[in-house]
């Protein structure tokens, strides 16, 4: 019943997909911090698979949202959407692994929504370090 009202309720309000996007990388990061220790390859596959579902989830509160953030929700959700495409950007490279075009292109999503709200120290320090990632590229 919690989960059909969860469902229901993430079609409108950004703050279900902000809460589902946190739940699964923390999830991810337990799962993959095993598999990169002990070497085990069906972590590895639940911690992306988790990664892929944190996207997608603050994805939809993305889209919610649109172009100008203006409540604090709405500013928390592209804070926690610019930091998780800078630390999948990381995990991709600490596991060797190719960063995706889409991903790229992700970021610079982030970095459009950033720039309505630019002014806080908080999201200068997340902006240059996306900005580096893309001039890395």
């Amino acid at each position: 019943l919690m989960f059909d009202i969860l469902h229901r309720l993430e079609s409108k309000n950004p703050i279900v997909g902000y809460h589902k996007s946190k739940m699964h990388e923390v999830f991810s990061k337990i799962q993959l911090t095993i598999a990169a220790i002990g070497k085990k390859n069906d972590y590895k596959k639940k911690g992306f698979e988790n990664l892929s579902k944190a996207l997608q989830a603050i994805l939809g509160s993305i889209n919610l949202i649109g172009d100008l953030p203006e409540k604090p929700i709405e500013i928390a959700v592209v804070y926690r959407f610019s930091n998780l495409c800078y630390s999948i950007y990381g995990i991709y490279n600490s596991f060797g692994i190719v960063v995706p075009e889409k991903h790229y292109l992700r970021i610079k999503k982030a970095l459009s929504l950033i720039e309505a709200v630019s002014k806080d120290p908080k999201f200068q320090k997340i902006q240059s370090k996306l900005m580096y990632v893309l001039s890395e590229k």
